[in-house]
């Protein structure tokens, strides 16, 4: 076996998997994700035939070799998918590809990833399934750097469950009086909650990062103070949140720290519900925001936010660490 020319295109059931494209050469699988508009972003589609297709190897085959075609291996999972499903489909889409990378991390041969382009998101959970990974110099990985641990994709949420993780930072997308927040549904439309309510149920301290409105805002910063160049159109701070992805009561009563930070604004969860504690140099409160919440929040203590974060050039992290 001395060159690509040396595979055969598949036949039979693996010949039909239109989403994937797969060659044989001796002993050897190739199985190449079929997307390339897409970087291979993976859909129910493309992750029920990648299943089926590691489900039917030849009896032949001793090695597979998994890739990508055109410029990426796999960016993840295909969100425009997701979002058409509803809370219940999303959780068995979710299951699913947890059956895939089981079927590659325990395949009855070795699997080897030959890595290019983008190895991100759900890319770099496949590319940790099989059991040997070789990347060029164009491979590029959503991956933390100096990590503390390295854990098994299929045992990542038994990690979350059991409190592993001491702080988590999450997005925002709506809140409530109580401190609920809501990143699953939309203007009717249920875009699945994923790994979410497993992260808040089981990490004491949870920070809810965004914006304070959404769809077209603009700011600036500069001398130490927010400017508001133009509001966005939604509120993020709502009267009741179209659905309860984190309870806030819940968490209140199991005395989880709670914060909710935007540029203009901080909140703090409390047992008699969300506290705003600060405010951004520059800010008008009953203007900028008050009036901008579906709800009065408890207002305690209230200062200013650091007047030095407010600068088009920062850099004060390390300091920051240091003196808290």
């Amino acid at each position: 076996m001395n060159a690509a020319t040396d595979f055969l295109p598949a036949s039979g059931l693996l010949a039909q998997l239109d989403l994937l494209l797969i060659e044989h050469a001796g002993a050897v699988t190739h199985l190449r994700l079929n997307r390339p508009a897409k970087r291979n972003a993976i859909n129910e589609a493309l992750m029920r035939q990648l299943h089926t297709a590691l489900l039917n190897l030849p009896a032949s085959t001793r090695a597979l070799v998994v890739s990508g075609e055109g410029a990426h291996f796999c960016a993840g999972l295909d969100l425009s998918d997701l979002s058409e499903r509803s809370v219940a489909e999303g959780v068995l889409h979710s299951r699913g590809w947890h059956v895939v990378m089981d079927a590659l991390q325990f395949c009855s041969v070795p699997v080897v990833a030959a890595l290019h382009g983008a190895v991100v998101g759900g890319g770099l959970e496949l590319a940790a399934a099989v059991h040997i990974r070789v990347a060029d110099e164009t491979a590029y990985f959503g991956l933390a750097y100096n990590p503390e641990s390295i854990i098994e994709q299929s045992s990542q949420f038994d990690f979350y469950d059991g409190g592993g993780l001491d702080c988590s930072f999450l997005g925002l997308a709506q809140t409530d009086r109580h401190g609920n927040v809501n990143v699953s549904k939309f203007n009717g439309r249920p875009v699945g909650c994923g790994g979410f309510i497993n992260i808040t149920a089981s990490t004491p301290r949870l920070v809810f990062c965004g914006t304070f409105t959404a769809g077209g805002l603009e700011l600036a910063v500069g001398d130490g103070r927010l400017t508001i160049i133009k509001e966005g159109r939604s509120r993020k701070f709502v009267e009741q949140v179209e659905q309860i992805t984190f309870n806030g009561s819940d968490a209140a009563k199991r005395q989880q720290q709670v914060s909710f930070i935007t540029e203009r604004a901080v909140f703090v969860l409390q047992p008699d519900g969300l506290a705003l504690t600060e405010i951004a140099p520059g800010v008008d409160l009953e203007r900028d925001v008050l009036a901008h919440m579906g709800f009065r929040p408890l207002i305690r203590d209230l200062k200013l936010m650091d007047a030095a974060l407010f600068q088009p050039h920062w850099g004060g992290l390390a300091a920051a660490l240091t003196a808290a």
